[in-house]
């Protein structure tokens, strides 16, 4: 670009506002985008154009300008940032009307950008899948730009093809300035299909026992064996006490009656007390041997790790005595 054309810029972003004139008072917004502007262009003077850059871009949000965008664009350009001074070179040359005296210098700025901006075109080969999506570096880009020179910044940018049931397809590019790059994409390889095979019926899962079930029957056996040799030591005492004292009744008896079996009061009472004493203590023997008898089998029994208890029958019959107990597993 002349030297004259590019001076002529400057003079006229120095003197003129951004904002050619306002009719009504300053709102908030304007009067900071005015002072970012000022920021900006102080920035400039000393060279900081990454500083200045975000400033004036901001202000343009703030309050749109020409003269805003005129300088953001220089700005972009300054900074390597060439597709967007590109596009706001346009955008300034667009809105500046034809009497304006900055429309011949940004006329001449937006045909140079022209020529220094990279276009890449992207393609697809083939037939490509209808459900395919494009993306270069972190931009999602829509399928109506495929075939479309799209002005980009110098510089190396990734394009990704990703086509449903195919693996994604990559191919980098490093464009120079005014360079005019097509790539051609097409969808990767397909995925791999899993394998198809016939439906099995799931087997029945097997029930869960517990680990420390026999275990836990185990203890509940020699619990139960513990507390029947209770029972039947206590049904042995309670046998032997009664037995002495029908004994004792016994006696009393034999000292209180007549060999007529002529008894008197004492002789009486004594008499019917033995003989319920007498009963008294032979069901108290038979009950506690038989507890005691259970009791042991199945501490015996859990003891040596035989079968279990509820295996087991317990058998009262008549023994020698009219008494007994037998046991069978």
């Amino acid at each position: 670009m002349p030297r004259a054309n590019r001076g002529l810029l400057l003079v006229v972003a120095l003197v003129l506002s951004p904002r050619a004139a306002l009719a009504a008072a300053p709102s908030d917004a304007s009067v900071a985008a005015e002072a970012l502007f000022t920021a900006g262009r102080a920035d400039v003077e000393r060279g900081d154009y990454a500083s200045a850059c975000p400033k004036f871009a901001d202000s343009q949000r703030l309050d749109p300008a020409p003269g805003t965008l005129i300088n953001l664009a220089d700005c972009e350009e300054h900074v390597g940032q060439l597709a967007r001074a590109w596009q706001h070179w346009r955008e300034a040359l667009e809105r500046l009307p034809e009497t304006d005296p900055r429309r011949s210098v940004v006329a001449l700025r937006t045909a140079a950008i022209d020529q220094r901006v990279p276009r890449l075109t992207v393609t697809i080969s083939g037939a490509a899948p209808h459900d395919v999506s494009i993306r270069r570096d972190d931009l999602e880009l829509p399928t109506s730009l495929v075939g479309v020179p799209v002005p980009l910044d110098p510089g190396r940018h990734a394009i990704t093809l990703e086509a449903k049931g195919h693996l994604p397809a990559r191919v980098d590019v490093d464009l120079a300035e005014g360079a005019r790059e097509s790539v051609v994409l097409a969808p990767g390889a397909p995925l791999p299909s899993a394998p198809v095979r016939a439906d099995v019926p799931a087997a029945a899962p097997e029930p869960k026992v517990a680990a420390n079930d026999d275990a836990r029957a185990g203890a509940d056996l020699r619990w139960l064996g513990y507390g029947l040799v209770g029972v039947g030591v206590l049904g042995i005492g309670t046998g032997t006490v009664t037995g002495l004292m029908a004994i004792d009744r016994k006696e009393t008896q034999e000292e209180n009656c007549f060999p007529s079996n002529v008894c008197n009061p004492a002789g009486a009472d004594a008499a019917a007390e033995g003989g319920s004493l007498a009963l008294a203590s032979t069901i108290g023997f038979v009950a506690g041997a038989v507890a005691a008898a259970a009791g042991l089998y199945l501490l015996l029994r859990d003891h040596g790790g035989g079968r279990k208890a509820s295996e087991s029958v317990v058998r009262i019959g008549g023994g020698p005595f009219g008494l007994g107990t037998s046991f069978s597993p």
